[in-house]
């Protein structure tokens, strides 16, 4: 009921308009995982309940086969002005070198871009050229979700320590795992900008900038929208972001704000259109397709239940769609099964609504932004 409640509040100060626009916000593209079935295997017969989390179930680097079937998927759907359906894959820009952190002792942290990443995966080596292709045919525009998918203090802290969950995740060229059957971001060291301290914070900040860069360097422009991990941010984080070209926000109804200094995090509820004290605009998630988190059975009925909802309110369908529902590496059935309910989803669109038009999260940003 409180929920209900919230959304309607958040629903009725949503920006409205009569088109139907549609988008899809896809996170976690270049950003580690699962490294492979053998691992996740050995994980699970040494007792880590990994079966009890869909990430490590079923995420892994992307590799040529995901982007090949998810490219033919989005191909396949055209909306009424002839654009086809377009991800906003939102983009970690590094992963841990763990050869330099491993020879430093565990006493300081490197990182290397995602796309040196892509290139030791003998699977995954054509997979850049391929994310190339497919923004130029734009059916996936980057934007920028992170440097790295790591609270970086945190994970050299338990590396430092010799924790042997870390220790053995880390010899597996993996950030964690779940040790517990109630996974979380925080207990698996995934919320990048969660800065518990001051110390935290400056890191955090200087990490933003140099992922924004390696971001503008990598894709040949600048991102003007974002999404920290795991929906963790400090308002110091949005005036970095905004210092660099970012004028909009993507993420879900509450923003987990670090209280630095006290270890915690409080509550602030975003909707689609408001904007802070830097003019940057608030991007809400307001539909929810994640077959691998929420289930197959009926994904495609409640997320077009979701949609239609959101257009006869006069918003924007904006899509929370996460990588690991397209990713086939530990489970192919996953990536197939997937793609499968985003065809019949994207066609059932076009088919009850004529008029949709297909955006990705910079499209619909500037869309706003227009007098």
């Amino acid at each position: 009921m409180k929920n209900q409640l919230r959304d309607l509040v958040l629903g009725r100060l949503t920006t409205r308009h009569k088109r139907r626009i549609l988008i899809i916000e896809s996170d976690d593209w270049g950003t580690i995982r699962m490294p492979s079935s053998s691992v996740y295997q050995m994980l699970l017969s040494k007792g880590y309940p990994v079966d009890k989390c869909p990430y490590n179930r079923n995420d892994s680097l992307e590799t040529d086969a995901d982007m090949l079937a998810l490219i033919e998927v989005l191909r396949s759907a055209k909306d009424h002005t002839g654009r086809p359906a377009v991800i906003t894959a939102n983009w970690i820009a590094a992963n841990p070198d763990f050869d330099r952190i491993r020879d430093s002792g565990f006493q300081e942290y490197f990182w290397e871009p995602s796309n040196s990443t892509l290139e030791r995966h003998p699977d995954s080596r054509q997979v850049f050229a391929l994310q190339k292709q497919a923004l130029t045919e734009r059916l996936f525009y980057p934007q920028f979700h992170g440097r790295e998918h790591v609270h970086v203090a945190a994970w050299m802290k338990k590396l430092r320590a010799g924790d042997e969950a870390i220790r053995l995740a880390f010899n597996h060229r993996m950030i964690s795992f779940n040790v517990n059957e109630v996974p979380s971001c925080e207990s698996d060291i995934m919320d990048a900008y969660n800065a518990g301290d001051t110390n935290d914070l400056k890191f955090s900040e200087a990490s933003v900038t140099e992922g924004l860069k390696l971001f503008q360097e990598t894709w040949g422009f600048a991102s003007t929208t974002a999404i920290p991990p795991c929906y963790f941010w400090h308002e110091a984080h949005e005036q970095v972001m905004y210092n660099n070209g970012v004028m909009g926000i993507q993420g879900i109804a509450v923003q987990k704000s670090p209280v630095v200094g006290k270890e915690k995090w409080k509550k602030k509820y975003h909707w689609t259109g408001q904007r802070n004290k830097n003019g940057q605009i608030y991007l809400r998630r307001n539909v929810f397709f994640e077959p691998s988190i929420l289930g197959r059975e009926g994904a495609v009925s409640s997320a077009f239940a979701g949609i239609a909802r959101a257009f006869e309110k006069g918003h924007a369908a904006i899509i929370s769609s996460h990588r690991l529902n397209y990713i086939g590496t530990i489970n192919p059935e996953n990536r197939t099964s997937n793609l499968k309910l985003l065809k019949e989803l994207l066609q059932l669109v076009v088919s009850k609504f004529p008029e949709v038009e297909f955006m990705h999260s910079a499209d619909y940003l500037e869309f706003i932004r227009k007098p």
